[in-house]
């Protein structure tokens, strides 16, 4: 509930639908029916939170809270906590995808909704594989998003393919490196976001694979590798945790390999 002073009927809807989602008019209106409210004044505040996008109504006529409203105080209330009491403010949640395409996917998703240009990026990945597929609208978006942030990017991998990756960002302005950094970790931080990927061991030797056979950028099975690796069905969870300090901490950290 939301107290900002005496209990309204719009706060008892609120907490009924938090506690009880998809209840029709009728059994919203029962739920808080103790307190002699009449169905119209029920129905005429269901109504006005439905027009102010505080609550949604589906096909059957059921309604719940709006998860975009949701969202909306949620970034208030984090955001508010950061400027009151900045030790207290840390927001997280986890995600879990199906494949490492669909990572990529949700990873320039969230490049493109924190978008700025110059931005810093930093990461720590098992294996470099972009520019590998720049020509799927994903990697390419991902390319543009690297090439216009202030990117560091470290691998302990140091197979030629990797090589080929980190020379080829190099020679476009990025700071790559192999051979350093956090082996069986994967992540980045941007926009005072840390990231974490948590790829499953099964996808982790594919990949490795993969990348130890082919003694040359040429000898790399593109084909093989996307479908067989990056489209494989899995389960992968993604930890978004947004902490200024912590994303700080970590981009320093990255930094040090390049003498920052």
């Amino acid at each position: 509930m939301l107290e900002f002073g005496p209990t309204t009927l719009k706060d008892e809807i609120l907490q009924l639908l938090a506690d009880k989602p998809n209840p029709e008019a009728k059994k919203i209106h029962a739920g808080i029916s103790q307190n002699r409210v009449t169905y119209q004044a029920v129905h005429k505040t269901i109504l006005e939170m439905n027009q102010a996008g505080i609550i949604e109504k589906d096909s059957f006529s059921r309604y719940r809270l709006n998860p975009a409203w949701l969202q909306k105080i949620k970034r208030f209330a984090h955001d508010a906590l950061i400027k009151t009491e900045p030790d207290a403010a840390i927001d997280y949640c986890v995600l879990h995808l199906d494949s490492i395409g669909a990572v990529d996917d949700f990873l320039v998703q969230f490049g493109s909704k924190h978008y700025q240009k110059n931005r810093t990026l930093c990461l720590n990945w098992s294996h470099f594989w972009i520019p590998l597929f720049e020509n799927q609208a994903t990697y390419a978006a991902m390319k543009q998003m690297i090439l216009s942030s202030k990117t560091y990017g470290i691998t302990p991998s140091t197979t030629p393919v990797d090589r080929w990756c980190a020379d080829y960002w190099r020679k476009n302005g990025a700071k790559e490196k192999t051979g350093c950094g956090h082996a069986g970790l994967d992540f980045l931080t941007y926009a005072g976001y840390f990231v974490q990927i948590f790829y499953p061991q099964d996808i982790r030797k594919k990949l490795d694979a993969y990348y130890a056979k082919a003694k040359t950028i040429r000898q790399l099975d593109l084909d093989g590798l996307y479908e067989n690796v990056f489209r494989k069905k899995t389960k992968i969870p993604v930890l978004i945790i947004r902490d200024e300090k912590l994303a700080k901490h970590v981009e320093e950290e990255v930094k040090r390999y390049f003498g920052k």
